[in-house]
């Protein structure tokens, strides 16, 4: 290993409170995306808080606005009506040597999800032992610390070892159906990477790709009226009952051809009050597909499945479903060596004693960086623990730390240390 590769090693042994107090700090900065449910103010308070931060280790600051037609332009299907005003990308380039060498790029997201039901204080921040509790800790503000003080400890370190430029992507709208608006602008605007990172993801594994992701929407519509009244009992309710039984049979049938498929129905309502019948009903629903697969033609397969349905479901044939697709979004898969992944595996096994790699089942916003901006991508994330979207959401600052270390000795590696 070279003399700078151990010097930030070393500098980084030490980091477990710095990691914990930045983590903590960021934790307790409400970025919940405003499409989440209950809605959220967004990322600008935290991309300003970092923004701080990294301006203070030597970093050229610049916030970069997401275009109204980001979807149109990448040709992808994105949720319809977004509004991004006030919600800028945060991008931060720090040029090490004479700034000729290569440029290497870290992406992740400032938005969370919601925080309906979390247990305890969302924005606590807590600090327990090894752990940072709160909503993000993990998802993916834990990404953006082990970024923070692994540049900030590659400034401090081996500033005159390494020659070329690294820019650290903060972005928005990666969560609630986002579909990474935040990292398509920053491929729009041609944000420099002969090399990228995604700093999302777990610490305890290097990702070498994701898959495509798609969300539908179903809607079924009746009479209603008061039960006691002789409201059409049932009717819009059974039809969304039956709609759901139709995304459970497409469900299993990926499930057989595409074992790694993932369909999950997370929304479900019919209804305003249980004295009326309901008058509508709607369900929507997500899945997964692989990179070679066509996002069109998996969800041509449920249209079919859906018009067969009403053929065989009398609820849905007398309330016939309006099917609606809200995104849909490819995957990609890191395809060869390049220098990111050689230099990855080998700050990996430093860091670790051994290699791991997976390819995820999620999405994630590496694979616009991969198909949009043309960069060789990976996963180096600094997530650790559970409770990811989930009511109890923590990080462990070890996974933190590690994920420093092995995002500054692969950047090191890779601007000629």
């Amino acid at each position: 290993m070279s003399s700078a590769g151990d010097a930030v090693l070393a500098r980084l042994d030490g980091a477990a409170e710095e990691a914990a107090r930045e983590l903590s700090a960021l934790v307790c900065i409400n970025t919940v995306n405003p499409y989440a449910a209950g809605g959220g103010p967004g990322e600008r308070a935290g991309q300003e808080h970092l923004a701080g931060l990294l301006e203070k280790i030597g970093g050229r600051i610049s916030f970069l606005e997401v275009p109204g037609d980001i979807y149109a332009w990448a040709g992808v299907l994105g949720p319809p009506d977004r509004d991004w005003t006030g919600r800028p990308n945060l991008l931060a380039e720090f040029t090490f040597g004479a700034g000729r060498g290569a440029s290497v790029l870290l992406d992740g997201h400032m938005d969370t999800v919601g925080v309906a039901g979390y247990e305890g204080d969302p924005f606590g921040g807590e600090i327990d032992g090894d752990l940072v509790r709160g909503r993000g800790a993990s998802d993916c503000k834990g990404g953006l610390t082990a970024a923070l003080i692994a540049l900030r400890a590659l400034r401090e370190t081996a500033p005159g070892a390494l020659d070329g430029r690294v820019t650290l992507a903060s972005v928005v709208d990666e969560e609630c159906s986002g579909g990474g608006a935040g990292t398509l602008a920053c491929c729009r605007a041609g944000v420099p990477a002969d090399h990228a990172i995604l700093v999302d993801g777990a610490a305890n594994s290097i990702s070498l790709g994701c898959q495509g992701v798609f969300t539908g929407r179903v809607e079924v519509r009746g009479a209603g009226g008061h039960a006691a009244g002789g409201g059409e009992r049932g009717g819009p309710l059974e039809a969304i009952l039956a709609a759901k039984r139709a995304v459970d049979r497409f469900a299993a049938l990926r499930a057989e051809r595409v074992p790694t498929s993932a369909i999950n129905v997370g929304l479900l309502t019919a209804g305003t009050a249980p004295w009326n019948a309901p008058a509508a009903g709607a369900l929507e629903f997500n899945g997964t597909y692989l990179p070679e697969e066509e996002g069109a033609e998996v969800r041509a397969l449920f249209e079919r499945m859906l018009a067969e349905a009403v053929e065989t479901e009398p609820a849905l044939h007398a309330h016939p479903p309006r099917l609606t697709w809200l995104k849909d979004i490819y995957g990609y898969r890191l395809k060869g060596r390049p220098a990111v992944l050689d230099a990855a595996e080998r700050a990996f096994a430093r860091v670790h004693g051994e290699v791991r790699t997976l390819e995820k089942r999620a999405w994630d916003d590496a694979a616009h960086l991969s198909r949009k901006l043309g960069a060789p991508v990976m996963g180096l994330g600094g997530g650790g623990g559970g409770g990811i979207h989930g009511p109890s959401e923590y990080n462990e600052v070890s996974a933190v730390v590690g994920a420093a270390k092995t995002i500054a000795l692969t950047v090191a590696e890779l601007l000629g240390a």
